[in-house]
């Protein structure tokens, strides 16, 4: 029984080895809600980060700028009802969100250009995101 404890032991952190890929990808799409607001996911380091509250701090004349290659974490709570809301071009979505319910998207800008960024549930422009080239 020893034995049988000892090998599992030592051949778990092979198996953590193996599930890690040596592959890269420069866009990543987390969607994370929690009711309380907090996010369940720990953004990359030099990640810059936004939350908008729909109908408080959104409207068609917002824009929010990044630097092209910058991660980027958006947040969005709606209090007034469910929704959605989707980044264009990047083709990201928070998918379905809860009234009241933060949730987030984070990516990789690597598009310069502006983006709009708009609800899926009233069809209105939020904000528009703006990459700068580097």
């Amino acid at each position: 029984m020893k034995l049988r404890a000892l090998v599992c032991v030592a051949v778990a952190p092979l198996a953590l080895v193996a599930c890690g890929g040596s592959g890269s990808s420069t866009d990543t799409t987390v969607a994370s809600s929690s009711p309380n607001g907090a996010m369940g996911t720990i953004p990359p380091s030099g990640t810059v980060e936004k939350s908008f509250t729909i109908g408080t701090d959104t409207g068609t004349d917002v824009v929010f700028e990044v630097a092209q290659g910058d991660n980027v974490k958006l947040t969005f709570i709606n209090p007034d009802g469910d929704d959605e809301v989707h980044v264009h071009d990047y083709d990201i979505t928070t998918g379905a969100m809860d009234k009241n319910v933060a949730s987030s998207v984070s990516f990789t800008a690597d598009k310069a250009g502006d983006f709009e960024i708009e609800s899926h549930v009233s069809e209105e422009l939020l904000l528009t995101l703006r990459v700068t080239a580097k």
